[in-house]
C-alpha cells in the first residue's frame, strides 16, 4: 500500500509533465539534458527506500513512518533538482517544467482532524489541540462538536452544535483535505458519538485506510470528579469508537467508569485495567494515573501533569492490545495549577506524532515530554485568577 501511494505521487507528476510535452519542448529538453548522475542516484535511493517501505508493511521492526518521512524528503530533493535544472524560459510561453512537477506532485504534510469542543479560554479543547499539533509539526483541521464559554474559573455555558453540522464539517475536511489521524475529544451525547463514528467509516477512502489512525480521548469525568456523559453515551463510545481506535487515553476516573466502577489503587491495577480496555477494541490503551493518590485515599495529591504518583515519580501505563505487554512512562512531579488542558494536549500531541510517522510508544514518549515541558514553562504565568491555569503550548519557541 505504501509503495502504491508513493508511486501514485510520482505517476501524477509524470502524467502532468507528459501533458506539457506537446505544448513546448521543456519535457524533451529536461529528459535529454538534465538526467544527471546526481538525479539517477536519487532515483536509485528512492527505489531502495520503497523496498524498505514494502518490508515495513510486514516487518514491525522497521519503522515505516520514519522511512516514509525520509522518502518524502528525498522526493522533494529530486523535484528540487528538476527545478534547479529546468529552464524557466523554455517553450513559447516561458513554461517551467520543474514548477509544473512541483504543482502536480505536492507533498502532503502530516494531517490531524480534531473532533472536539471549543474552549473560549484557550487552555483546552480545540484550541489546545491545534496549538499542540502546530508545535509538533502537524497540520490540523477541525470539526467543532460544542461551543463553551469558559475561563480559568470554570465553564459558564455550553452551546451544542447540531449533529448534522458536525457531520458536514467532517465531510468537508475528509472529502477534500483528507487526514492521517483523527483525534476526538468530548462527544457529549450518544447521538454525537454515533454520527462521528459513521462519518469516520464513510469518510475513509481506500487510499487512506492503510495509514489512518484514531486517537480517542474519552472525556467523561471532569477534574472535580463529575461525570460529564450519560450512560448511553459511554456505551456508544465503547461500542462504536473503541473498535476503530488506534489508542485511547483515559485518566483513572474515566478508566473506572469504563470498567463499571472497578477500583484502581495501584500500578498493577492500572496494568490490568489497560489490558481489559484493550479487549474492548483499541489497539493500544494509555491509562493516565494522575488521580492515583485520590484513589488510594490521599487527599494531598499533587499535580502531576496526568500521571500516577509513586514516590517522587509520576507514572502512566501503556498497553499493547495484541500482546498485553505494558510499558511505564515515568516523570518527575510538577507542582503547579497550570495543568488545564493537559489531557487534550497529550492526546493531540500523540495524534500529531503518529501523523508524522512515529510508532505508538515513541509518540507517547515524545508527547509526554512535550506536555511536561509545557507545564514547567507555564508555572510562573498569570493567566486568569481561577484554579485552571492554561499552559504555554509554544514553550519550545517562545518563552514568556
Amino acid at each position: 500500500s505504501a509503495t502504491l501511494r508513493l508511486h501514485g505521487l510520482l505517476a501524477s507528476a509524470a502524467v502532468e509533465a507528459a501533458r506539457g510535452a506537446e505544448e513546448d519542448g521543456a519535457a524533451r529538453q529536461w529528459a535529454s539534458g538534465y538526467l544527471t548522475v546526481d538525479f539517477r542516484d536519487m532515483v536509485a535511493e528512492a527505489n531502495s527506500l520503497l523496498d524498505v517501505c514494502v518490508e515495513s508493511c510486514v516487518s514491525p521492526e522497521v519503522p515505516l513512518g520514519a522511512r516514509l518521512t525520509s522518502l518524502a524528503g528525498l522526493y522533494t530533493s529530486t523535484l528540487g533538482h528538476v527545478v534547479l535544472h529546468s529552464d524557466p524560459r523554455a517553450g513559447e510561453g516561458g513554461c517551467d517544467l520543474g514548477q509544473r512537477l512541483l504543482r502536480a506532485a505536492r507533498l502532503v504534510p502530516p494531517r490531524v482532524l480534531i473532533v472536539a469542543g471549543s474552549d473560549s479560554g484557550g487552555g483546552a479543547g480545540i484550541q489546545a489541540d491545534m496549538k499542540a499539533c502546530a508545535a509538533l509539526g502537524a497540520f490540523s483541521t477541525t470539526a467543532i462538536a460544542a461551543l463553551t464559554a469558559q475561563n480559568s474559573q470554570g465553564v459558564q455555558a455550553i452551546f451544542p452544535i447540531p449533529i448534522e453540522f458536525v457531520q458536514q464539517q467532517m465531510r468537508s475536511v475528509l472529502e477534500d483535505l483528507g487526514t492521517d489521524v483523527v483525534k476526538t475529544g468530548m462527544l457529549a451525547s450518544s447521538e454525537i458519538v454515533s454520527a462521528v463514528a459513521a462519518s469516520l467509516r464513510a469518510g475513509c477512502s481506500e487510499g487512506e485506510r492503510w495509514r489512518r489512525c484514531l486517537v480517542l480521548d474519552p472525556v467523561m469525568v471532569s477534574t472535580s470528579g463529575h461525570v460529564l456523559l450519560h450512560e448511553d453515551a459511554v456505551a456508544s463510545i465503547k461500542q462504536e469508537l473503541f473498535p476503530q481506535a488506534t489508542i485511547i487515553t483515559p485518566n483513572l476516573p474515566e478508566t473506572q467508569l469504563l470498567l463499571a466502577g472497578r477500583p484502581i489503587r495501584s500500578i498493577e491495577d492500572m496494568e490490568q485495567a489497560a489490558r481489559d480496555l484493550c479487549k474492548m477494541g483499541p489497539a493500544w490503551v494509555l491509562v493516565k494515573g494522575g488521580h492515583l493518590k485520590q484513589m488510594q485515599g490521599d487527599a494531598a495529591a499533587e499535580a502531576t501533569g496526568g500521571a500516577a504518583v509513586e514516590g517522587e515519580e509520576a507514572v502512566d501505563v501503556l498497553c499493547e492490545g495484541s500482546s498485553g505487554r505494558c510499558e511505564h512512562f515515568r516523570s518527575k512531579l510538577i507542582e503547579t495549577t497550570h495543568t488545564h488542558g493537559t489531557g487534550c494536549t497529550l492526546a493531540s500531541s500523540i495524534a500529531a506524532l503518529l501523523a508524522i510517522g512515529h510508532s505508538v510508544p515513541d509518540a507517547v514518549r515524545e508527547a509526554k515530554a512535550y506536555v511536561s515541558g509545557a507545564i514547567v514553562a507555564s508555572a510562573h504565568l498569570a493567566l486568569g485568577s481561577g484554579p485552571q491555569g492554561a499552559m504555554n503550548h509554544s514553550w519550545r519557541t517562545v518563552q514568556w
